[in-house]
Parts: structure tokens; C-alpha cells; sequence
């Protein structure tokens, strides 16, 4: 459950998100002008990252699997790096609008004993491999001063990123595992294939899209329409509708084949979201929820799941240090064991980190290697204080707990307590060391075989431009 650019330039924080929930095929970053003259413009961009990461106590003391040999392996050291540079052309014109395309490429490797995915007992990615791919090759149209606004209409094709809203659902199309290696960063995020067209009419939009994932996600193909609406400086609200038409049995994904993922095809799913400052005299106040219902009447593929989260949060921007705090509370739906027609388990799709740490991997222990955003229920509170202008330390303390479980088990899954301290001396340049400590409950005890804490540590750092 990897995601496109784990480290975003987090000093901006979730508090001063403010607005723009849109649905969004990405954009080539702007990148490095090359050239531009006559309505003609080519840019590079790149993006790279490099970390040391350590992880004692997997599955809670138990070990894992490595892919490597087949051994058990308790505490594990390994590195992981990719570089993915780009070019993008741009082409205006008065008279037919803009026509513009993007190619990236990259490769990744990593390095020691793998990493450390404890929810199987097995690894995800080796030791010692490399990998290179292409990234992104799309191309597209932008109606430019044509229609009623700057590029109203807006359509691409290709191979590119697309993120729903802030990722909660939607965010990566590409599971970095096996062979690809870097399941850490997961840099590579574009859909595999995609159609998305845009309508624009200020202060609405309309986002009709078809994507198609790796075979690591499940092949996944989704059909959706996003309709938004937003101002600047308040926020937006959206609502979403999805179907998923197709999937390969035969790419069982992450959760294995008799997982959620076998109850994708055919699947219809409604997002409904908010996000933003609504309050004017109170601007640093933040204030973001979302609901997501999946249902499928196909026989044998019956599924009724709901995921849905509510945030508050506050930066006191006249404090010194400017010292934030958020509280979360999430829930994700897992499968009621008394209903044996159907299953209630919540699917996660291709969720990401789009606004900074705990969005929406939570915990840098459980949300990185034991739990992923299906049968849980959660509280975070975070806080965060900036001594320096280029620097931002915070906290973040989870509790975790089961939304379903066996008759007479535990729900207790455990808390989680993560310190991350980030650094960007340069505008292109992150650097960031993280330690997390995930301390069982008798839940977590029971799935994972395990009861010693879990600990990792990290150092990774970022450029990008």
C-alpha cells in the first residue's frame, strides 16, 4: 500500500491545506525551463529520494519471512533510493488552445534485508534488486482562452498520476513491491492507463475519469465522475461516484487472493468529502471529514462497507514556534462474521499521502506494516511546533482498535507513538528522521503471533523539482 512521494514538503502541514479537494490528474511538476518562446515551453523535472531504515521486533517479536532465503527475520536494516526524472512539453495557441505531453522514467532499488510488512509474515520486496520503469507518458489538450475561462475544458490520455481529493481513496496506481523495490517511498504512482476529462465553470468543476492499475493492486479498472465545488481561502465540498468494471483474479494484490480485492469487480463506490478554513474570523482553524460507501449486488461478490474520518485542527500562527494540533477519528468497516451473504470489509483502493505524515498511512508502524485501512478504527492527535523556518518537529500518538472481531476476542489492537523531525534547508530538499514505536494490544497479539513492541526508525531524504 505504497504511495507516490512519501515525503511532500511537509512544513506546509495539514493546517494550511485551505482549499483545492479537486479530483486531479497531475501535472508534470513545473520543472526546469529549458526552453520557451512563441507559446512554447519544455521543462525538466526530477525527483529523487534516498533513506536508511531499521525495524526490530517484526510482527511483534514473531519475524517475518524474508523473500530473499525463506529465513525468519526478527530485526531488519535496509536502504532504499530511487531517482525519476522528466520532460514535459507545452504548446499554446490562440487559435486551438494548448496541447501538452509528459514523459518520466525511473528506477529504484533497495538494498539489506528488504522491508519489514508484518500483516502476511512475508516480505514485500527483496534485498538487492534494482528496477527501472517507465513512469509517466501522457498526453493532452487544455482549451486555453477559448471557452469561458482559462482552460475550462481539459483533457488527457496516457499514463499519469491522478489523486481524488486529498488521497484518501484514490492516490497511487502503482503498488511498488516484488522486483520494483521501494515499497518505503513508493515513487512509482501513475495509473497505468487513464482517461480523464475536466470542466471547469468557476467555482465549480466536473472530473470524469477511467484509470487502470498495476497488476500488484489488482488491475484494477475504475470508472468515475467527481463534482466539486470551492473558494478560495474556505475550502471545497465534492461528491464522487465510482464503478469498478474489471480486475484480474489472478492479481490477488496486497490483501492475498481471498482478500477485499476479489470483491472488486463490479463494485460501485460513493465519496462524499469537505475540506478546508470555512470560518473567516478564525482562519487557522482547519476542518476536514469524509465518507466513502462501497457496495456490490453481483452474486458472490456481495459487499456493503463504509470508511469515513472527521478531523479538527489549529495552528496558532501568532504563537511563537507556530505550535499546531489536530485530533482525527476514523473508521473503517471490516467484515461482520454473522453475515455470511455478503461481506462488509472495506476496501481501501489506492489510498496516499498527499498533506504529511498520518495522511493516510497511520502510524509509521501499524500503517506502514500491520494495518491498512480496512476492520480498524482509530484516534490520532498530532502536534507539531516549527523552532526554526525550516524546520518542524511533532508528535503523533495513535490508538487503535478492531471494528470487527471473533466472538468473545479482543478489539484492542494497541496504540502507536511516532516523533518526526523535518528539515528543508533548500526549497527542492527534505530531510527527515522519524522513530515509531507500535505497542500491541491483546488483538494485535492474537493476529500476529507476536507480543514485544515494534520499533523502526528512518532517515530518508527527498529532492524535487
Amino acid at each position: 500500500m505504497t504511495v507516490t512521494h512519501r515525503l511532500l514538503p511537509v512544513l506546509a502541514g495539514a493546517m494550511v491545506l485551505g482549499s483545492g479537494l479537486a479530483a486531479h490528474a497531475a501535472d508534470a511538476p513545473a520543472g526546469l525551463t529549458l526552453y520557451e518562446a512563441d507559446g512554447a515551453r519544455v521543462a525538466f523535472d526530477f525527483a529523487a529520494g534516498a533513506g536508511v531504515f531499521s525495524a526490530s521486533n517484526a510482527r511483534l517479536g514473531h519475524g517475518i519471512t524474508s523473500l530473499d532465503d525463506g529465513s525468519t527475520q526478527k530485526d531488519l536494516n535496509w536502504a532504499e533510493a530511487y531517482v525519476k526524472p522528466g520532460l514535459s512539453v507545452r504548446l499554446d495557441s490562440q487559435s486551438i488552445g494548448s496541447v501538452y505531453g509528459t514523459v518520466a522514467v525511473i528506477g529504484s532499488t533497495t538494498q539489506g534485508d528488504g522491508d519489514a510488512f508484518s500483516a502476511t509474515g512475508t516480505q514485500l520486496t527483496h534485498g538487492g534488486v534494482s528496477h527501472g520503469d517507465l513512469e509517466r507518458a501522457a498526453l493532452g489538450w487544455a482549451s486555453g482562452d477559448l471557452l469561458w475561462q482559462k482552460d475550462a475544458l481539459d483533457l488527457s490520455v496516457g499514463r499519469q498520476d491522478f489523486v481524488l481529493g486529498d488521497g484518501f481513496l484514490l492516490a497511487d496506481g502503482n503498488a511498488d513491491v516484488g522486483k520494483e523495490g521501494g515499497y518505503w517511498f513508493g515513487a512509482r504512482s501513475a495509473w497505468s492507463n487513464s482517461m480523464v476529462a475536466r470542466l471547469g465553470w468557476d467555482p465549480l468543476e466536473a472530473d470524469a475519469f477511467w484509470l487502470k492499475s498495476d497488476q500488484n493492486s489488482g488491475n484494477m479498472e475504475i470508472h468515475g465522475l467527481n463534482l466539486e465545488a470551492k473558494r478560495e481561502g474556505l475550502g471545497s465540498v465534492a461528491v464522487a461516484g465510482m464503478r469498478i468494471s474489471q480486475d484480474d483474479p489472478n492479481a490477488s494484490g496486497l490483501f492475498g487472493s481471498d482478500g477485499v480485492n476479489s470483491l472488486r469487480k463490479g463494485m460501485k463506490v460513493w465519496d462524499f468529502r469537505a475540506q478546508g478554513t470555512p470560518v473567516p474570523m478564525l482562519p487557522d482553524l482547519f476542518l476536514s471529514a469524509e465518507y466513502v460507501q462501497e457496495s456490490n449486488d453481483t452474486d458472490g461478490r456481495r459487499l456493503d462497507a463504509n470508511a469515513w474520518y472527521g478531523e479538527i485542527g489549529y495552528t496558532f500562527s501568532d504563537v511563537p514556534w507556530t505550535p499546531s494540533l489536530s485530533y482525527r477519528y476514523a473508521h473503517f468497516s471490516g467484515d461482520d462474521s454473522t453475515t455470511t451473504n455478503q461481506s462488509e470489509a472495506f476496501d481501501p483502493l489506492r489510498y496516499g499521502m498527499v498533506r504529511g505524515w498520518g495522511s493516510y498511512f497511520h502510524g509509521e508502524v501499524a500503517g506502514q506494516y500491520l494495518l491498512f485501512n480496512s476492520n480498524e478504527n482509530l484516534h490520532m492527535i498530532h502536534a507539531t511546533v516549527s523552532p526554526l523556518e525550516k524546520v518542524q518537529a511533532g508528535v503523533i500518538y495513535y490508538d487503535f482498535s478492531l471494528d470487527q472481531a471473533s466472538a468473545g476476542a479482543s478489539k484492542d489492537y494497541g496504540q502507536e507513538v511516532d516523533l518526526h523531525v523535518d528539515w528543508m534547508p533548500l526549497d527542492w530538499l527534505t530531510v527527515s528522521g522519524v522513530y515509531g514505536r507500535f505497542m500491541p494490544g491483546a488483538a494485535a497479539k492474537t493476529a500476529l503471533g507476536g507480543s514485544d513492541s515494534m520499533d523502526v526508525m528512518e532517515l530518508v531524504s527527498t529532492v524535487k523539482f
